[in-house]
């Protein structure tokens, strides 16, 4: 059976992982809000695979705006390793806890 403070410490991640992705969502919106500004419209893959980031790097802004869209895509790639790292935690502590469902 789980202790208290097991459970705890899971929700506690959990928290952590639910606070990184928003935090990547409002990182994503803001480089949306910027090209829709300068009357870019997303790709259709997206900005965030390979050829879409391609795509994100070759597109014509002013200087100011492409420096924000250049920050933005460097938190991203900040981002994302952490949310990886709390999916491969949450996983581990999912695969240890008997009678878990997924």
């Amino acid at each position: 059976m789980d202790r208290p403070a097991d459970i705890r410490r899971r929700r506690a991640l959990l928290r952590h992982r639910t606070a990184l992705v928003r935090l990547r969502t409002l990182v994503r919106n803001r480089v949306h809000a910027v090209l829709a500004d300068y009357g870019h419209d997303r790709p259709c893959g997206g900005c965030w695979s390979a050829p879409g980031r391609a795509w994100l790097a070759g597109i014509d802004l002013p200087d100011v705006p492409r420096r924000v869209v250049d920050e933005l895509a460097v938190l991203l790639d900040a981002i994302q390793p952490l949310i990886d790292a709390a999916d491969r935690t949450v996983g581990q502590a999912r695969s240890r806890t008997p009678g878990s469902r997924c």
